[in-house]
């Protein structure tokens, strides 16, 4: 995967593409991980950060996530039965057709089709989607790194 230089003073030692190219943070691939796009610790950080997103996702749709200024689950309420306005349009287009769950299928659908294999149909609405992608990228994402 990574060719040398043919003038060896000028070969670059294979970074990892998840973590920053310059700066702090980034930093080359160990000898065992040349193999690899990704090091081991940002593989790691990818699949902790997958795991939370189910449930992260399932808050999204809760009206306190929904709507600027509403209470917290459990807390008193005005009686009301409108929820206060206005609403935080950039969670509800994340929960939305086009959100997460299509994000998602997205990068599922890539990786299917770089490895040849069958795509998969639409697994219904975004909450019974969600944790059917996350499922598929966390067995996969060994590959992927």
């Amino acid at each position: 995967m990574h060719d040398y230089a043919a003038d060896e003073t000028q070969y670059e030692w294979p970074k990892c593409v998840a973590g920053p190219s310059e700066g702090p943070g980034s930093h080359r691939l160990r000898a065992e991980e040349l193999d690899r796009w990704a090091c081991r610790p940002c593989e790691d950080r990818a699949l902790k950060n997958l795991r939370e997103l189910p449930a992260l996702f399932t808050r999204i749709n809760t009206t306190a996530a929904l709507v600027r200024g509403a209470s917290r689950q459990g807390a008193a309420t005005s009686g009301s039965k409108v929820p206060p306005i206005p609403p935080r349009l950039e969670v509800l287009s994340l929960a939305a057709v086009g959100g997460v769950a299509t994000r998602l299928q997205a990068i599922e659908d890539a990786w299917r089709e770089e490895r040849g294999r069958r795509m998969e149909p639409s697994a219904g609405s975004p909450g019974v989607a969600v944790p059917k992608h996350v499922d598929f990228l966390v067995i996969n994402l060994q590959w992927a790194c």
